[in-house]
C-alpha cells in the first residue's frame, strides 16, 4: 500500500467515507432538531431504543459521559417527553430510563423514508456484493474502534 501523507490524494473509498460521515453528521443534527433534542440526547434515545431501559449509570457509560452530565441528558429527555424514569424491577433502590413509545414512533417516522430508500438501493446489488459491502463496513467500524482506542475512548457500540 502506498504511504499516505496530508498532501496525498486519498483513495476514492476514503472520499466516499468522508462524504457519508459528513452527511451522517448533518442528518444526525437535523434529526435531533426535529425531535427537539441535542445530539447527546438523540444518542441516548438511540441506546434506549436499541437496548431497552437502562440505568443512568449504564446510559452514561454508553454515551461516554460522566454521571453528572447524564443527569442533564435524562432531564432533557423527560422535559421533551421522549423518556421517563421508573423504578428498576429487580433493584427498587435504582431507576431505569425508559423511552416513551410515542417518541420511538416519531423517531421511526423520520428514519423510515431514508431506511426505505437505502433498502431500495441495496436491492440492486447481488448477495455477493452485499456481503462484500458488509465486510468492508465491518472493517471500517474496526478502524474507527482502533482509532477510538488510540485516543483512550471506550469503543462500545
Amino acid at each position: 500500500m502506498p504511504e499516505l501523507t496530508v498532501a496525498s490524494t486519498p483513495p476514492g473509498y476514503a472520499e466516499a467515507l468522508r462524504l457519508v460521515s459528513s452527511l451522517a453528521q448533518r442528518y444526525h443534527a437535523r434529526l435531533a432538531r426535529a425531535l427537539e433534542l441535542n445530539g447527546t440526547a438523540l444518542d441516548a434515545m438511540d441506546w434506549l431504543e436499541r437496548d431497552g431501559p437502562l440505568t443512568p449509570s449504564e446510559l452514561a457509560t454508553r454515551l461516554g459521559i460522566t454521571p453528572g452530565a447524564v443527569t442533564g441528558v435524562i432531564g432533557r429527555l423527560e422535559q421533551t417527553g421522549h423518556a421517563h424514569r421508573v423504578r428498576h424491577e429487580s433493584d427498587g433502590r435504582s431507576v431505569q430510563v425508559v423511552p416513551n413509545p410515542r417518541s420511538v414512533q416519531a423517531t421511526l417516522g423520520h428514519l423510515m423514508p431514508m431506511i426505505g430508500d437505502l433498502h431500495t438501493r441495496a436491492s440492486a446489488y447481488s448477495p455477493e456484493e452485499i456481503a462484500l459491502v458488509e465486510r468492508f463496513l465491518g472493517d471500517v467500524a474496526a478502524s474507527y474502534r482502533a482509532g477510538l482506542a488510540a485516543l483512550g475512548e471506550p469503543t462500545e457500540g
